[in-house]
């Protein structure tokens, strides 16, 4: 059981490894509110991570949609040696428009102009997150 512990940590090391090899931007985190106004409209906000596995000025080509909107689209964001936080909205939608979670897709660059080698990348669905919950008990009578 050691042996195959230490076999299988190895293996996570070269994958690990042979991801992040090439110096890159890449999405760190993400994050989004969604406020209902309460007249079947929803505010959008984002915010995104990012960053370079090796340092430098790297860059992410990033879009956010959600079902056939786009909120952004191929928006070229310049990562750090630290994290960079950027901000997207606020959004607001008729509740059909976007009845699905958004999705950040994105891809990392080698460059910081969002050019030279496409490097990783990721489709990533955000959360759906409960802001609120109503229930309301009706009466009803039979006779």
């Amino acid at each position: 059981m050691k042996n195959l512990n230490l076999a299988l940590a190895c293996i996570c090391l070269l994958v690990s490894h042979s991801v992040f090899s090439q110096n890159c931007g890449y999405v760190d985190d993400f994050r989004k509110t969604v406020v209902d106004n309460g007249d079947s409209t929803s505010t959008y906000n984002f915010e995104i991570d990012v960053e370079t596995t090796s340092g430098g000025d790297k860059s992410v080509l990033m879009r956010i949609d959600c079902n056939s909107y786009l909120f952004e689209s191929n928006e070229c964001l310049k990562t750090g040696t630290s994290t960079i936080t950027y901000y997207y909205g606020p959004y607001t939608l008729h509740h059909n428009t976007c009845n699905i979670s958004p999705s950040i897709i994105w891809t990392g660059h080698t460059n910081d102009k969002c050019g030279g080698s496409t490097c990783i990348g990721e489709t990533i669905t955000l959360p759906v997150t409960m802001l609120d919950f109503v229930s309301l008990q009706t009466n009803v009578y039979q006779r």
